[in-house]
């Protein structure tokens, strides 16, 4: 939670962000990066498994501030969404 805040995420989305990390990886990766960001938890493994899991995960780049980290992943991931399905899908989609 302390890099949360640290990250500039308000106090009342923390829980919230909280949970949208744990929703990324799977629990025994979740446990491996619980104490840091997802660019600082990469960026700690060797090359070759920081990019399969960029690939396996659709991460990215993945940029050092949380809220835009996460924002840029939905963007990516409602696309691949819209794509898959044939429908646009709401912009404004938050859960």
């Amino acid at each position: 939670m302390a890099q949360i805040k640290t990250a500039g995420v308000p106090e009342k989305d923390i829980s919230q962000f909280q949970d949208r990390a744990w929703r990324l990886l799977t629990e025994e990766e979740n446990e491996q990066k619980d104490a840091m960001l997802p660019a600082e938890w990469l960026s700690n493994m060797e090359t070759g498994k920081a990019s399969e899991y960029r690939h396996l995960y659709d991460f990215g780049e993945v940029p050092a501030d949380i809220t835009a980290f996460y924002k840029s992943r939905r963007d990516r991931l409602l696309s691949k969404l819209e794509e898959l399905l044939g429908t646009k899908m709401d912009a404004d989609i938050d859960t």
